[in-house]
Parts: C-alpha cells; sequence; structure tokens
C-alpha cells in the first residue's frame, strides 16, 4: 500500500470526487506518477485484518497461498493466518 500526500507545492489530490490532502493506493503504477509530479508518497504494509476481500486475495496470490473455495473475509483470513505459521 501506498500513501500519496500532497506537498506544499501540490495543494491538493483529485480522488474523484472531490480534493484531498492524502490518498491510499495499492497501485504501484499510480504511486510511481505521483511520486514523480512532486507528491509525497510513502509506502506502508496494511495489518491483514484491516485488508478487505480483494485485498486479501491479492495478497494472498502474491504469497502463493491457496483459498480453494473462500470468499468471505473471516474464512479467507484464517487460511493466510494458517498458511505463514507453518
Amino acid at each position: 500500500m501506498f500513501k500519496i500526500s500532497a506537498t506544499s507545492k501540490r495543494g491538493g489530490i483529485w480522488d474523484g470526487n472531490k480534493v484531498v490532502r492524502e490518498v491510499e493506493t495499492d497501485d504501484v503504477k499510480t504511486a510511481t506518477a505521483m511520486k514523480a509530479r512532486g507528491y509525497a508518497v510513502e509506502e506502508f504494509t496494511l495489518a491483514l485484518d484491516a485488508m478487505n476481500v480483494p485485498q486479501l486475495k491479492k495478497y494472498a496470490k502474491e504469497h502463493n497461498i491457496d483459498l480453494g473455495e473462500a470468499t468471505q473475509k473471516g474464512p479467507i483470513l484464517e487460511i493466510i493466518k494458517a498458511a505463514e505459521t507453518k
């Protein structure tokens, strides 16, 4: 995940609805482009419990964790945590 913040030279960031001081994204391409345009970009790790289902699925795929038929947050979290304790 990346946190993109407006700098003093940049008044704000358009988030699709309004201008804000910072946004979060997991898109590397967006973070790289915003950094090149002078925005402050910092990378951080989102805690598993704070992730939503699409983020958990992406995390599992990146870590080669088979989720089987799990589609809900609770069972997905259990599978990921079990895989990481092995």
